[in-house]
């Protein structure tokens, strides 16, 4: 019998792009709204392009160049089934976009003297030594040569939300290549053994969203959630699957994760979805928007640009 704790990934599938990227019919008007330099005007016919061809829903991006905003774009909609348009107030899920977050959390502890990026893991967790684990190093982990990218048993929904057992759970898992420090995609784990690692050397033992939520984003008054208040939930982007035209691609990159990027045997990954609420998830379940993630202030260069399909 199943256990009804496991926390599966679910995905809405909705396919309504075939017209416009087969026939050129049926295709949204882009809406598209924002600022462009006009040496950057280019940036804006590929951005509304994609929307054209039916190659995008709705998205934004904005880009800084020598220090001054020259791309501040977004358009489409944020939901097709009421045609609510994609704005400067959309928030959405930007998935791996959320290592960003964490990795600007580690460097503002280090500056602060409470981390090391040279300086093993075990130190400031003894229990992590477990495994073949105990010459890990922080900057190991930051750069996803740690071993532990993905954990032997699937973590269940009790587990997530108490982090004193999870730590327990993260800190058992063998390092996954003996000790040798290869480099592989913690797609998933990455964010949940940085979180502990944050946790204990904090003086208030808070985790990654609260300090960031506390000392960060007010102080750039900056918008993104870890944890998304119910009442914004109305401005989240819906999530709409690929074209059915680009699906045989997507089968072999699952195939692919599933093979090599899973954080837990048996599932490639812990959806965000309701019941979950109350757990951060710091490798991919952060809501915002492209500001952030092109931040000039914070110093943010990420070479990801979201795109919703």
């Amino acid at each position: 019998m199943k256990n009804p704790n496991l926390v599966k990934l679910v995905l809405l599938t909705v396919d309504p792009f075939v017209p416009c990227r087969l026939l050129g019919i049926g295709c949204l008007d882009p809406k598209v709204h924002g600022y462009v330099a006009p040496e950057f005007i280019d940036v804006k016919k590929i951005f509304t392009g994609h929307f054209e061809n039916g190659g995008e829903v709705g998205s934004s991006v904005a880009t800084y160049y020598n220090g001054k905003l020259v791309v501040d774009l977004h358009g489409g909609y944020a939901d097709l089934e009421t045609m609510r348009e994609y704005n400067m107030d959309t928030l959405q899920l930007v998935f791996s976009s959320t290592k960003v977050l964490t990795s600007i959390m580690i460097a503002y502890l280090v500056d602060r003297g409470l981390l090391s990026y040279d300086e093993k893991i075990s130190k400031y967790w003894p229990e992590f030594a477990q495994g073949n684990k105990e010459n890990v190093t922080l900057l190991d982990l930051v750069n996803h040569r740690a071993g532990v990218t993905y954990l032997d048993t699937q973590v269940t929904k009790s587990e997530l939300e108490d982090l004193d057992k999870l730590a327990k759970i993260l800190a058992a898992q063998p390092h996954a290549f003996d000790g040798v420090p290869l480099r592989a995609y913690h797609a998933a784990t990455r964010g949940w053994y940085l979180n502990e690692i944050v946790r204990r050397v904090d003086p208030k033992h808070r985790t990654i969203g609260q300090i960031v939520s506390e000392e960060i984003l007010k102080q750039y008054d900056l918008e993104f959630y870890l944890l998304l208040p119910q009442n914004l939930s109305s401005r989240v982007a819906t999530f709409y699957h690929a074209p059915i035209t680009e699906k045989i691609i997507l089968i072999q990159w699952d195939y692919i994760i599933g093979r090599n990027f899973t954080p837990s045997v048996g599932g490639f990954s812990y959806f965000k979805f309701p019941g979950l609420e109350d757990v951060e998830f710091l490798g991919w379940g952060g809501f915002g928007g492209s500001l952030f993630i092109w931040n000039r202030e914070l110093g943010i260069s990420i070479w990801l640009c979201y795109e919703r399909h």
